[in-house]
């Protein structure tokens, strides 16, 4: 009947109309979603410089504080390149989200694209780090993972 076949176009035409409405909204989530973490200017101007490692856990074992004092870190930019005894010994990429509890940090190794998730605090003049595999929730190391690294900013 006519009537009913009003009542069809009319819910195909919400149907259209609501789509319509409803698309840009479902991509600007998929590419909000997509998103890397945020910078924070600030948290990533405060990183910037060189760093020397004052203590060093891994798997739950602090290193010697002779190995440890050998470590130096420079942030340039997103560039995260440590030393050892005055020698590269690793430079990774890494990208931080300061708006987290605690603050996030992905460091990423070079073309092999093996990402170690973290957590980072920033107090003055100390920078305290736990990553691993897996991301830790809290500054603290286990028997089965994770390194926690303090620096302070070299002066």
């Amino acid at each position: 009947t006519r009537r009913s076949a009003r009542r069809v176009h009319r819910f195909k035409r919400e149907i259209v109309v609501g789509n319509r409405l409803l698309a840009p909204l479902v991509v600007a989530l998929l590419i909000a979603a997509d998103e890397p973490p945020k910078r924070s200017p600030a948290d990533l101007d405060e990183l910037q410089g060189e760093w020397i490692m004052v203590s060093m856990e891994q798997k739950g074992k602090m290193r010697p504080k002779g190995d440890v004092d050998l470590f130096k870190l420079k942030i340039d930019g997103n560039r995260w390149i440590m030393t050892y005894n005055g020698s590269e010994s690793a430079e990774r990429t890494f990208e931080i989200d300061p708006a987290k509890a605690p603050k996030v940090l992905d460091l990423t190794v070079g073309n092999m694209r093996i990402v170690f998730r973290g957590v980072y605090k920033l107090e003055g003049d100390n920078l305290t780090v736990c990553h691993g595999i897996d991301r830790p929730t809290e500054f603290k190391t286990t028997v089965e993972a994770g390194v926690l690294t303090v620096w302070k900013r070299a002066r």
